[in-house]
């Protein structure tokens, strides 16, 4: 059957057709459709694991640079242990340092070369320690602010792959309040109950669960955009920018 057709002109072309003859023409539309999706499926798997050896030299060769860097930060330190103000950007610093090579092993796990290290984290430290530190990302008339729920509230993470969620989420949120007057982003962890269709659909029985929310004043997903929240690479260009998603 025509591929230019659509799927009205083409049930209305088998339908003037004698039912055996229909049949395998469904049979054969169907087998069609699925052979596309297994290509274009192909296709995509391809273009990943492409994407995935370039990140891995990279990562690999930004590692050998943050090492040099650790060094000397050493070295630093030691000849300005009478400067406190001096240390203090030098232990800022890195802390920076650590939190790039962390993005450096997500790289790597991006690009199958090292393992997800998942442990216990207590959220609440965890996220007013990470907001303190990515708010040097974000201007300062930019208003950020947290919520944190005081309950001992612990999750199994892996805590970089975790604090570079919620950088990517304030980032995203940062760009989508560009233009507006008052630009206000808020971080909220909270104690989160589910429902028994949660649990179905995600196939899991552990409880309770932690919310972590990241909102703001900006402009919000256009509505054609929704479908595409989840794919990592997107052609609009207008997409790059401001995707207000991770």
């Amino acid at each position: 059957m025509r591929d230019d057709l659509n799927h009205k002109d083409k049930a209305k072309l088998m339908s003037h057709l004698p039912d055996e003859v229909a049949v395998l023409a469904q049979c054969y539309e169907e087998s069609n459709e699925a052979h596309l999706l297994m290509d274009k499926q192909f296709h995509q798997a391809q273009k990943m694991e492409a994407i995935g050896t370039l990140v891995g030299g990279i990562a690999h060769d930004f590692n050998n640079t943050l090492a040099g860097i650790t060094g000397n930060l050493y070295l630093a330190k030691r000849a300005t242990q009478d400067l406190p103000d001096v240390l203090e950007k030098l232990d800022r610093i890195e802390k920076l340092t650590h939190r790039s090579s962390e993005t450096v092993n997500n790289l790597l796990t991006f690009a199958h070369k090292t393992r997800v290290e998942a442990a216990p984290v207590l959220l609440g430290p965890f996220i007013k320690e990470a907001i303190k530190l990515n708010r040097v990302s974000v201007p300062e008339n930019v208003r950020l602010e947290y919520d944190v729920s005081k309950e001992d509230l612990v999750v199994y993470s892996d805590a970089s792959q975790l604090h570079q969620v919620l950088l990517n989420l304030i980032n995203n949120a940062f760009h989508a309040t560009e233009g507006q007057q008052n630009q206000n982003i808020s971080v909220t962890v909270t104690k989160y109950n589910v429902d028994v269709a949660f649990k179905q659909k995600h196939d899991c029985s552990a409880e309770p669960f932690a919310k972590i929310s990241v909102c703001d004043n900006g402009h919000g997903i256009a509505e054609s955009d929704l479908p595409h929240i989840f794919e990592p690479f997107l052609p609009p260009k207008k997409l790059a920018k401001a995707p207000d998603w991770v």
